[in-house]
């Protein structure tokens, strides 16, 4: 493949011939001469894709594009058709571990870093074909991106794809790893899913929550405190990761009147493993009636009675 350049808009035609010399060139309205995904900032098209070297040794200026960047796509393979369902945006995911068909969590293989494509990490785009260049289509994004790694990619018959940043230098890649969190399904058609169904599908059932009563804590001068404490219990023959947990306050009625997540000290459990937990809540409403504790996104395991309100 071509080794891509960025494209500068040229002043004219005298311009244009001895820049296409150097670096390609656009024609006068703007428009790539060469096929390819291109950035857009200020009017100037910037090459996104090329071959490995290339993209290797231009990775720092297609790393920290502007939020406010939109995109060109020239292909001849788009110059038909509806293209919604061929071009799209995605965040770039992290892999974190690498999941069999039985369920076994075994150790990422291959890059950190995957071009997912999963609903959960799709970037709503509006998309234009250009007036004169029907083989033109421009792709702007509904809002301005934040910070991180994107996919753009046009799907087969194009089938071109390319990897850039936004603002991605300043980026705290922890935090962004924890909210593009993927696992990897090698052997199934749906190659990823994101860290957190993975694991509250192995919660459902392999953990289990046990609480035992909560302590109403009311001293003078102090902010009444209900401290809600349980244990979470590993009962398969694997190990499980824990979940996010949910408390909810729940008055006679069944409604649920306050709800707060929190963590447990560990973030897995060995094989019959258990691991305690604790967590309060200062000012509990009066109308409580019982305490909850399940995993992030599952309905209420179990209940005990506050003893409130009554």
């Amino acid at each position: 493949m071509k080794k891509a350049t960025t494209i500068l808009r040229p002043a004219g035609w005298l311009i244009c011939g001895l820049a296409s010399l150097l670096a390609g060139c656009s024609s006068l309205d703007g428009v790539p001469r060469e096929a390819g995904l291109y950035a857009v900032e200020h009017d100037v098209p910037t090459r996104l894709d090329g071959d490995p070297q290339w993209e290797r040794e231009t990775w720092e200026e297609r790393s920290n594009f502007s939020p406010g960047v939109s995109f060109l796509i020239r292909d001849s393979q788009l110059a038909t058709g509806s293209p919604e369902q061929l071009i799209q945006l995605h965040k770039v995911g992290w892999v974190r571990s690498e999941i069999t068909p039985a369920g076994e969590i075994q150790p990422r293989a291959g890059s950190q870093w995957a071009n997912a494509r999963i609903e959960e990490l799709r970037v709503a785009v509006q998309l234009s074909r250009h007036d004169d260049h029907k083989d033109v289509i421009r792709v702007t994004p509904l809002g301005a991106l934040t910070p991180g790694l994107y996919t753009l990619s046009a799907q087969p018959p194009a089938g071109i794809q390319a990897r850039f940043g936004v603002q991605w230098p300043g980026v705290d890649r922890r935090a962004y790893a924890a909210a593009h969190c993927v696992d990897r399904y090698p052997e199934s058609p749906e190659k990823y899913r994101t860290c957190a169904e993975q694991d509250l599908e192995i919660a459902s059932r392999q953990l289990r929550v046990h609480l035992v009563k909560p302590e109403a804590h009311n001293l003078p001068g102090q902010p009444r405190q209900l401290v809600v404490k349980g244990v979470v219990i590993n009962t398969s023959d694997r190990s499980s990761r824990i979940p996010p947990l949910q408390g909810r306050l729940v008055n006679r009625q069944g409604v649920v009147i306050k709800r707060w997540e929190f963590l447990t000290d560990t973030s897995s459990l060995a094989p019959g493993a258990s691991v305690p937990f604790e967590t309060r809540v200062t000012n509990p409403p009066l109308g409580a009636s019982d305490v909850q504790v399940t995993f992030e996104s599952f309905q209420p395991s179990l209940g005990q009675t506050t003893g409130q309100g009554r």
